[in-house]
């Protein structure tokens, strides 16, 4: 099973999506594969966890940009990717889903490296009308932030025992869901196994 993990990974290098908003749903994937392999030595190619973590966070390759690097496109200043509101909180959302599921292997506080997403998370109401909606245009439509975002800044801040933080981001999802933002059934077993 693992050799199709690696093949697949290995084709995220070779033949990936290197730019936009593509490099980080595949490395999404190339976290997970990382995850489930072993060690480099335990394979004779050397392609383990350690060389699939590499290639996700640090090594670019023509096909495939490290998150390292893809984070250079945010504006450092305030945190705003550089395309439509709903493409730039999705890439949000895929962040945070592989920061969250590389710390829950290392417990390493991983999030804590790349302030720029935290900045970013919060930037996101910057795509806000008063109605609570995202701009929206292009292929993009008008909705709300995901409560998604914020329950996984929430349960890093509980992690980490950043409690200012974690009362502040409760705060504004408490806001949100009252204002009809229901979480889906998934959302709030997630949200609760990270509380637990």
């Amino acid at each position: 099973m693992q050799l199709y993990f690696k093949n697949g990974g290995d084709q995220i290098i070779i033949n990936g999506i290197p730019d936009n908003n593509w490099n980080l749903f595949q490395a999404r994937f190339l976290t997970y594969v990382a995850l489930t392999l072993d060690n480099n030595d335990a394979y004779k190619n050397g392609k383990g966890r350690e060389y699939f973590l590499d290639h996700t966070f640090t090594t670019s390759t023509e096909r495939q940009l490290s998150i390292e690097e893809s984070l250079l496109v945010y504006d450092q200043e305030n945190g705003m990717w550089p395309e439509c509101a709903s493409y730039s909180v999705h890439v949000i959302t895929t962040l945070l889903n592989i920061f969250t599921l590389l710390d829950n292997s290392t417990n390493n506080n991983e999030l804590s490296k790349f302030p720029i997403i935290e900045k970013a998370a919060l930037a996101s109401f910057q795509y806000l009308f008063p109605s609570g909606y995202t701009v929206g245009f292009g292929d993009s439509n008008h909705k709300t932030l995901p409560p998604e975002n914020f329950e996984l800044l929430i349960s890093n801040y509980s992690k980490y025992n950043n409690e200012e933080k974690e009362a502040v981001i409760s705060g504004l999802l408490d806001q949100m869901i009252s204002k009809g933002g229901n979480m889906s059934v998934r959302q709030t077993i997630y949200f609760n196994c990270f509380l637990c």
